[in-house]
């Protein structure tokens, strides 16, 4: 039973064959179940194109469990440069979705990301990735677009200048008045 928890929080563990036959051939009995069984495994995604200020979703899915021990996980979260983390508390089920709060910059930003999962005692028994090499997701940072590329910053620039326009044809266009106010003086 010792044997078959070791192998499964860590596959690739090994046993000195220094030690008696009768732990070694224990040992290699347990070790073919467990290859057969299959190792605990996670996998850690996110959606590509993912924007600066907007909220980040990350699916968390649960690829193999085959002791049923994997019970939570904490995503830890960091923008890249940043000396601390911060974590987010789940639990597993086999597709789980945390959505991280926006992130606001004013320019692409590299978030590093790992996790931790642990069983229902709180011990650690699986990582995906770690805080000395962990995942980056680059969020893309697009610039406000200007007013003048809005609607309705083009309906009033349309709208300005159709009452230019529309005022210099009034004016040019406007008859002359029937009857003219003035004096005539003849010259000596």
């Amino acid at each position: 039973t010792a044997f078959d928890m070791l192998l499964a929080l860590d596959p690739a563990h090994f046993l000195s064959y220094k030690l008696s036959p009768k732990a070694t051939l224990v040992f290699e009995k347990t070790l073919e179940q467990a290859k057969q069984r299959g190792a605990p495994a996670i996998d850690v995604n996110w959606s590509r194109g993912q924007k600066v200020g907007e909220p980040i979703p990350i699916d968390i899915e649960v690829l193999a469990d085959p002791k049923q021990f994997l019970s939570r996980a904490t995503l830890f979260v960091r923008t890249r440069g940043e000396p601390t983390w911060r974590a987010a508390d789940t639990q597993l089920a086999k597709d789980k979705r945390v959505v991280l709060p926006a992130v606001q910059a004013s320019k692409n930003v590299q978030l590093e990301l790992y996790l931790r999962a642990y069983d229902q005692r709180g011990n650690e028994v699986l990582t995906w990735a770690d805080a000395t090499k962990p995942r980056e997701m680059v969020l893309r940072y697009d610039p406000p677009t200007p007013w003048y590329r809005k609607w309705w910053g083009i309906t009033s620039i349309v709208a300005g200048s159709a009452a230019i326009v529309g005022g210099v044809v009034y004016t040019v266009t406007l008859s002359p008045p029937d009857k003219i106010d003035g004096s005539v003086t003849t010259a000596p």
